[in-house]
């Protein structure tokens, strides 16, 4: 059995030191990284775990506080001031995201509110394996600080819908629109998972979000 790999803390300073939207799309098309979508693709189906999650582009929206992480509960993720706390409303605080940072650890970026009898995210724990050989492959690349992990619910859907998350100040919503939607084609790709072991097209990243900020949040 693979040894346990535990995430580091999180810190609301790290999220902070994540690029915006424009400036991590603008970091990542310069890594070209489309090349290296099947080494990507092999760590995750080699260590059991596309189904349960996939790659994401580290940014933020706005800045945070301290004493607040960004939680996200039916599509609307928003800062909760809730310092370490990882159980409010008789329920609990799960990471959905983390990125790798200068100590070379994952740490979680953002987080789910899972209520009451709910387990919104069922996932085993990371594998120390599995953490080793992704971080290993976005370094050799120089993509470690700019792609992360993201967890997914499902991942089939993907195949015929995308997320896509739309802010104004510091509220982001998150809808589904049908996969070849042309009013979002444009929009900044932030999320991908993979195509099932078995399908013809497995080798491809499959884009599961995009991100839209109203124009005045992009100038502040």
């Amino acid at each position: 059995m693979s040894e346990i790999y535990i995430p580091a803390e999180y810190s609301s300073a790290l999220f902070n030191s994540l690029p915006y939207l424009a400036e991590a799309h603008v970091e990542l098309e310069n890594k070209s990284l489309k090349e290296t979508k099947s080494e990507i693709r092999a760590v995750f189906h080699r260590h059991n775990v596309q189904s349960l999650y996939g790659l994401t582009m580290l940014h933020k929206h706005f800045d945070i506080s301290k004493e607040e992480k960004v939680v996200e509960f039916k599509g609307l993720a928003t800062p909760w001031e809730i310092a370490d706390s990882m159980e409010v409303f008789g329920g609990r605080i799960v990471p959905r995201s983390w990125g790798f940072f200068e100590d070379g650890q994952l740490h979680p970026t953002e987080f789910l509110f899972e209520p009451p009898g709910q387990d919104s995210l069922k996932r085993p724990p990371f594998s120390k394996a599995f953490v080793k050989d992704l971080y290993e492959l976005l370094s050799n690349y120089g993509a470690e600080r700019i792609l992360g992990l993201t967890a997914f619910d499902s991942v089939d859907k993907f195949l015929t819908v995308r997320e896509v998350e739309m802010t104004v100040g510091r509220v982001s919503i998150t809808l589904q629109v049908p996969a070849g939607d042309s009013a979002s084609v444009d929009l900044p790709e932030t999320a991908w998972t993979f195509g099932c072991a078995e399908r013809m097209n497995d080798s491809n990243l499959i884009n599961a979000r995009i991100c839209w900020v109203c124009e005045k949040c992009k100038e502040k």
